[in-house]
């Protein structure tokens, strides 16, 4: 099976928006389980549905935006791969994911990231956690306080993207997939 790429105005090579793409293909590879992508976008859902897709796996991608849920229905929406407005379901699953990606708005990403923590999500992928974006997400403190916490940056963008677990040594697992900012 070939990836499905989603027409965009990008010219077809990582862009910062896509900075996060090797990291979560990693973290794809090395989970299990139902992935939960919180907040669709032209790089995360084409990857991750090639992804789920390859490796027999149910993923569910949510988002708040309903013409852009419209657009990413009509190109991947399958047994496999359920693509919801936030607020149609509750996400009350029997079992949390194995794996959690959030990128979705500033006001999402807090609560998303806290919903991963009370569910033990064994790994959770967080783009743009960089300094710089601190004030606008309003982090407080949500990606502090996890047992292993590894910070990735795909050269030569400054996009930093976030892999956080209280039960998987991300920093082992992930250590020697780029540089990581201290």
């Amino acid at each position: 099976m070939g990836l499905i790429y989603l027409e965009s105005n990008h010219s077809g090579v990582i862009h910062s928006h896509g900075s996060h793409a090797p990291i979560l293909a990693s973290a794809v590879a090395v989970s299990s389980g139902t992935i939960l992508e919180a907040g669709i976008g032209y790089y995360s859902t084409p990857l991750l549905h090639a992804m789920a897709a390859a490796m027999g796996r149910t993923l569910y991608s949510l988002d708040s935006d309903e013409a852009w849920i419209k657009t990413l229905r009509k190109k991947f929406l399958s047994a496999a791969h359920q693509i919801y407005m936030r607020m149609e379901t509750d996400w009350n699953q029997k079992k949390p994911p194995g794996l959690m990606f959030i990128d979705g708005t500033e006001g999402e990403r807090v609560h998303d990231v806290r919903i991963a923590k009370a569910w033990q999500v064994p790994i959770v992928v967080v783009h743009d956690t960089e300094d710089e974006q601190a004030a606008s997400y309003n982090w407080d403190g949500c990606l502090d306080g996890w047992k292993y916490r590894y910070d990735y940056v795909c050269p030569p963008f400054a996009e930093r993207t976030t892999v956080l677990s209280d039960s998987v040594d991300v920093v082992k697992l992930f250590g020697s997939c780029g540089p990581r900012k201290e």
